[in-house]
């Protein structure tokens, strides 16, 4: 595969630290790494890599996790607020109709009184 080019080639970033790992593999004398040497100079850049993306990982599952916490608990409290409205509304339409039966029972009273009046005048003697 020498002289072809990478199919990765086409990709669009440009990690700069893995260009410096590269450079600085490569770029050595040959003398001084030999071909054990490079693979565990890989071989502890890729396992770098998996932690730093197993870490990422693990803090973006976490994120969610949070998120989707604070999601139940608005949705609760959003559930509480429904039945506290409905309870309120109750209690309302309680105290609307208490007053109503109340408002009912004076405008008997009164007609009684005013009938019971008008009776006792007609019975005094008054004309009808």
């Amino acid at each position: 595969m020498v002289g072809s080019v990478s199919r990765y080639a086409h990709i669009p970033t440009d990690n700069q630290k893995f260009r410096q790992f590269i450079d600085a593999l490569f770029s050595a004398p040959k003398s001084t790494l030999s071909r054990e040497d490079i693979q565990n100079e890989i071989k502890g850049y890729v396992e770098v890599l998996e932690t730093n993306y197993t870490d990422t990982i693990r803090e973006q599952k976490a994120q969610i996790d949070r998120l989707q916490k604070k999601l139940r608990l608005q949705k609760g409290e959003k559930t509480n607020q429904a039945i506290e409205k409905t309870e309120m509304e109750a209690i309302f339409v309680e105290c609307i109709e208490d007053v109503r039966k109340e408002i009912l029972k004076r405008r008997l009273k009164n007609e009684m009184v005013t009938r019971k009046k008008e009776g006792k005048l007609n019975l005094n003697g008054e004309d009808e």
